[in-house]
């Protein structure tokens, strides 16, 4: 039984061709480690893990390439168990992990590319190889988010088909020595490598471009980050690091601004403070509907800010395992929802505020308690750091129009009371609002009036100035300087609302950001940071408004789902004009390339690149060229034991002539015997070498007459005429 099982096991096994040449084995290594490295950079995995991946791939090729002429049954065995640990950890990985299996999965084919390094004797086991790296890449592609991919993706697909050429080579017994290949060809292959590579791209571009992207294309996986420590005397407290002095209470006087940090992403917020944010990415955004990122509601304004009137906050807590399930406290609002999902990665430090969508329902996050106020507004225990990944399921609801104007059930009390609430106010900015509102019969036409009077009489400015320590906010702005940020336009419009009796309260957080189609991510800058309105509607909820000029808030749309479309609203609103676009991208390629050691680096890998590439399509055509000048000569001087058995060699060129014959007409039938074969052979083309190669054929297979190496290379020669003529229509 055993003995058996020992026979099947070596016939499953068997040693196929073995591959022999060290460029080839070269090659497909640094194929393997492109792929893998494009993998290990992302980030995902330990020091340890990564040395110990790149570490058995360059051990494992070194013990192949010792090890290729013996059968390594023991070996193999060995491999088979390591393999069975592997998937076996991956199990449960994925047992532990059902959230995000991408991460595991990655691991599991790092290891497996592993395991197979030590046992590729063959081409067929290097191909395999190769086979698996494309898979690395796809992988990486899941995981990478940056463009700088795109290089790594030239290198892969430059090794990649170098090591199929030199495969196919070998499948050939040809060497590129044996092809005449001389360095001086460099040049002209570089040009015709540049004509085709043009062609390839332009096709691939185009292709590419009119591809539909629906939002229904997007991934909706729920990545976060590792969990971490919570603090047990923190209570849900906002806290910004760039505002210390802000509290929960405006200060006397105001802090001093800070271009990476919002003061809208604080206790209170301070209209006193004001200055331009910078370009810096805070964050990138995966998501399967543009939304705004939610952070903090005001409802009590000062004249100089605004606050919240309860800083009370409640836990929410998993049940063990993710997600952590938020109360939906907007009723109203979730009614006829959509389920929204987000996954953020944290570029730049940012408090301890959770952004989500309106209003989150599940949140993925890297802690088992999170803390949720009275208008949804979530925070954490800690900052949320770079390189912090977290998801969120949100439930949002964009009513019609039609629902608003209609809207006219009684406004609950308690929220009529807060919604509605102002400081003692100068009486111009009274007499203003309800001025702009004379004639509207329902509240959503009063907040349309006052948007609208907003974008006419006030002008969007980063750099307007700020109201004295002792002016209202707001009348300063209307009277004033008419000019101002976000935060200024919300705050007139939440005022200017309320004073017409229509519950208003104002909202901070970021805008979508801008979509980058060559990566499908959300790029959310500083300056994206964004101050909006929300008003309540009955029977609707809580409803966004943006009274701030050229903004307004997001609703699922199919406009632009082809690709071009996407990219010409990303250079648009990235760059402004189509030249100015061109300018800067070309600035920015310089930028990269010009920085730091990323010059060296990058030119030399560009340069890498081309030669390998342009090396590579001048073998391919050296290679063609010279198989076409091997039309006319025998074709199967690479079977191996041809000279070892002439009688073979005769009845291999038989065979050959026949198919060369078949291909212009002449066909054998079954029953036609050899003789009447070329006789019908000799009426149509007269060619003796023919005859000469049936004689042969004859004596060969139905006769025990010796046939010496002499006769079959005369039959060789006989069929080398023979695709000669044939070739030139003889």
């Amino acid at each position: 039984m055993f003995s058996r099982a020992f026979e099947l096991y070596k016939r499953v096994n068997k040693k196929h061709e073995t591959e022999d040449s060290p460029l080839v084995r070269i090659v497909v290594l640094l194929t393997v480690l492109v792929s893998v490295l494009a993998v290990l950079i992302q980030g995902h995995f330990s020091t340890l893990e990564n040395i110990g991946i790149v570490s058995g791939i360059l051990i494992g090729y070194w013990v192949s390439w010792a090890r290729r002429m013996k059968s390594n049954y023991l070996l193999k065995f060995l491999l088979s168990l390591a393999l069975i640990f592997v998937t076996g950890l991956f199990i449960y990985e994925i047992t532990a992990m059902p959230y995000d299996t991408r991460i595991p999965l990655a691991k599991l084919f790092l290891w497996v590319q592993v395991l197979h390094s030590f046992d590729i004797p063959s081409r067929r086991d290097l191909r395999f190889s190769l086979a698996s790296s494309l898979i690395l890449i796809g992988v990486a592609g899941i995981l990478a988010y940056e463009m700088t991919f795109l290089l790594v993706i030239v290198t892969y697909v430059t090794l990649a088909l170098f090591a199929l050429l030199l495969l196919n080579l070998s499948d050939h017994d040809l060497t590129i020595g044996s092809l005449g290949f001389r360095p001086r060809h460099v040049f002209t292959m570089a040009r015709l490598f540049g004509l085709i590579s043009g062609v390839l791209i332009l096709l691939s571009a185009l292709v590419f471009l009119v591809m539909p992207r629906f939002p229904g294309m997007k991934v909706q996986s729920l990545p976060f980050s590792i969990g971490q420590a919570i603090y047990s005397t923190f209570g849900g407290g906002i806290v910004n690091p760039s505002y210390p002095s802000i509290s929960d209470r405006l200060p006397v006087s105001p802090p001093q601004f800070s271009a990476n940090a919002y003061p809208g992403f604080a206790p209170s917020l301070d209209l006193r403070v004001g200055g331009r944010l910078s370009d810096e990415l805070m964050m990138r955004v995966k998501t399967t509907q543009p939304a705004y990122h939610r952070a903090i509601v005001f409802d009590r304004y000062t004249g100089q800010g605004w606050e919240r009137s309860t800083t009370k906050r409640e836990k929410a807590v998993s049940d063990g395992e993710p997600p952590i399930k938020v109360p939906i406290q907007d009723y109203e609002n979730s009614i006829g929802a959509r389920e929204v999902f987000t996954s953020y990665y944290i570029e730049a430090k940012h408090p301890n505020v959770i952004f989500a969508p309106y209003q989150a329902n599940l949140v993925y996050f890297p802690a088992s308690t999170i803390w949720i106020d009275r208008y949804s507004a979530l925070t954490s225990a800690f900052s949320l750091d770079s390189d912090m990944v977290y998801s969120v399921v949100s439930r949002v609801d964009t009513p019609r129009l039609t629902f608003l104007r209609v809207a006219r059930s009684p406004v609950p009390e308690e929220i009529l009371e807060e919604g509605t609430q102002l400081p003692e106010i100068p009486q111009r900015v009274k007499d203003l609002s309800l001025e702009v509102t004379e004639g509207k019969d329902n509240n959503y036409d009063k907040a349309v009036a006052i948007a609208d009077y907003l974008e006419t009489h006030c002008q969007y400015d980063l750099g307007g100035t700020v109201p004295g320590e002792k002016d209202d906010a707001v009348d300063a702005f209307l009277f004033s300087s008419r000019r101002g940020r976000c935060d200024q336009f919300a705050s007139a419009f939440v005022v200017m609302a309320r004073v017409n009796g229509i519950p208003t309260r104002l909202v901070t957080g970021y805008v979508p950001g801008l979509y980058n189609p060559f990566n499908g991510y959300y790029e959310v800058r500083a300056k994206d940071a964004h101050a909006w309105a929300e008003i309540y509607f009955p029977n609707n909820g809580w409803v966004a408004f943006d009274p701030t000029p050229g903004r307004e808030i997001p609703e699922t749309s199919f406009r632009n789902v082809f690709l071009f479309g996407q990219i010409r609203s990303y250079m648009n609103d990235k760059f402004g004009r189509p030249i100015k676009a061109i300018s800067e991208t070309l600035g920015g390629l310089k930028e990269v390339l010009t920085s730091g050691r990323a010059y060296i680096t990058t030119g030399l890998l560009l340069f890498l690149v081309l030669v390998l590439a342009s090396f590579t399509i001048g073998i391919m055509l050296i290679l063609f060229h010279k198989l076409r000048q091997k039309r006319g000569t025998f074709p199967v001087d690479k079977q191996v034991d041809v000279y070892k058995d002439p009688r073979n060699l005769v009845m291999i060129c038989f065979k050959m002539m026949v198919d060369e014959f078949t291909k212009f007409g002449i066909k054998r039938d079954d029953s036609q015997t050899v003789s009447e074969y070329l006789s019908v052979l000799s009426k149509r083309f007269g060619m003796p070498e023919a005859q000469l190669i049936g004689e042969r054929f004859i004596l060969a297979r139905y006769s025990q007459h010796v046939i010496g190496l002499e006769q079959a290379n005369e039959a060789k020669e006989a069929l080398v005429s023979i695709n000669a003529k044939l070739k030139n229509n003889v």
